[in-house]
C-alpha cells in the first residue's frame, strides 16, 4: 500500500493523514474496529439514510479511496459507535487495528492515489489525529480499550466527583477567560491541563460518563 501523507506547515510538526477531513478519518477508524470486533456480520439500527447524512465532503473523500462503495462498511461504522456511546465494551491493539485494516484492503478494491492518506487510515494517522501521536490516547478519545483490557477506558472507573471537580475547573476557567462552557473548549483545556501536569478525565470519557455535555454540566451542578 502507498504511504500515507504527511503534510507539514511551517510552525506545526508533521500531519499524517491531513488529506483526510477528521471525520473520515474517525469513521474508518470504526470501519476497522467494527470488522475487528465482529460487527461486520450486521448493520444494527442504522441505514442508509444516516450514511447518506454524512457531509459530501468527508463521503467524497471516502469514495474516491474506496471501491466498490463505502456504505456498507460506513453503516456498520457507524452503527458501533453508536453502541460504544450506549455502553458496549470494545477493545484492539494498534497490531491488531493494522492488521484488520490491510485485510479490508487486499479484499476489496481500495483506490489509492500517491500523496495521499488511505481510506481506511492507518493506525498512526488516527493516533495522530486523535491521541497527539499515542494510540491509547486516541481509543480513550473513542471510548475503546486496548487490547488486554475488559473494560473501556475511563468508563466506570474514576468517581463522579473527578468529573464534577474537573468542570467546576473548567468553569472558573472560562470566566477567568470569558470564553464559553463548550465540549469542544473543555477538550482544548483538558489539553492545555494535562501539559501542566494536572491530568483531567478525557472529554470523550465525560460525555460517555453522562450520556451528553448537557447530562454532564447538570451533573455538575452547572445547568
Amino acid at each position: 500500500m502507498a504511504s500515507e501523507e504527511v503534510v507539514e506547515s511551517a510552525g506545526t510538526r508533521p500531519s499524517r493523514g491531513a488529506s483526510l477531513p477528521i471525520e473520515a478519518v474517525e469513521l474508518g477508524f470504526w470501519a476497522v474496529v467494527a470488522t475487528a470486533s465482529g460487527s461486520e456480520t450486521g448493520d444494527g439500527d442504522v441505514d442508509s439514510a444516516a450514511v447518506e447524512a454524512i457531509g459530501n465532503r468527508v463521503r467524497e473523500s471516502i469514495e474516491k479511496r474506496y471501491r466498490p462503495g463505502a456504505d456498507r462498511l460506513l453503516r456498520r461504522a457507524l452503527n458501533l459507535r453508536n453502541e460504544v456511546r450506549r455502553g458496549r465494551s470494545v477493545k484492539i491493539s494498534s497490531a491488531a487495528y493494522e492488521r484488520t485494516r490491510l485485510e479490508i484492503a487486499a479484499k476489496n478494491q481500495v483506490q489509492l492515489t500517491a500523496g495521499q492518506a488511505a481510506w481506511p487510515p492507518g493506525n498512526q494517522t488516527v493516533a495522530a489525529r486523535f491521541g497527539g501521536g499515542s494510540w491509547a490516547e486516541a481509543l480513550g478519545h473513542f471510548g475503546v480499550a486496548p487490547s488486554g483490557s475488559g473494560r473501556t477506558r475511563g468508563r466506570n472507573t474514576l468517581p463522579d466527583e473527578d468529573f464534577t471537580s474537573a468542570l467546576r475547573a473548567f468553569r472558573s476557567h472560562c470566566e477567568d477567560t470569558g470564553t464559553t462552557l463548550t465540549h469542544a473548549g473543555y477538550g482544548r483545556w483538558v489539553k492545555e491541563e494535562r501539559a501542566a501536569g494536572r491530568p483531567r478525565p478525557a472529554a470523550a470519557t465525560m460525555r460517555q460518563r453522562f450520556g451528553t455535555w448537557a447530562g454532564a454540566l447538570t451533573a455538575a451542578g452547572l445547568k
